[in-house]
């Protein structure tokens, strides 16, 4: 039972955020995607660098075995590459020529619907908004890292 008089503050808060991952598990769902899949293929067409599976790992904050079954995927199907980089055994993540017409026709549209979101939003609103996500990650990381480790054995 939740005990803390910011208790109601997290709770809200944590059903917004499940609130906005069933937003994109819907679209991932729409667009035939699994929702790491959807993630990495976002991540891929997001920014212009190239990424290795541990590197997508990170950025989307996605466990490493959940995006190697992904990548596998989509590998698989066509829409990316995987090439071996020389200087130790990762292997870079290539958009394949089919895989650049999916995200065209299928992360751009997330890209745009994000986009057209966010304009009903103010700048200031943003700057308050992200600041406080960022403290509050920062304050938790803090205090969950405090908790006492193999509670089950």
């Amino acid at each position: 039972m939740r005990t803390g008089k910011q208790s109601w503050h997290i709770v809200r808060f944590n059903q917004l955020v499940g609130e906005g991952d069933w937003i994109y598990h819907q679209a991932a769902l729409k667009l035939g995607f699994s929702d790491c899949a959807l993630r990495i293929l976002y991540t891929l067409w997001e920014e212009d660098r190239s990424y290795t599976q541990s590197g997508i790992s990170d950025a989307t904050c996605l466990p490493r075995q959940t995006v190697n079954s992904a990548l596998k995927k989509l590998v698989a199907d066509g829409y990316l590459d995987l090439r071996p980089i020389p200087s130790g055994n990762s292997k870079e993540i290539i958009i394949t020529q089919s895989g650049r017409k999916l995200m065209e026709e299928a992360v751009t549209p997330v890209f745009e619907a994000e986009d057209k979101a966010a304009e009903a939003i103010g700048e200031e609103e943003w700057d308050a908004f992200l600041k406080t996500f960022e403290k509050l990650n920062r304050h938790l990381q803090e205090e969950l890292s405090c908790i006492k480790t193999e509670v089950m054995r």
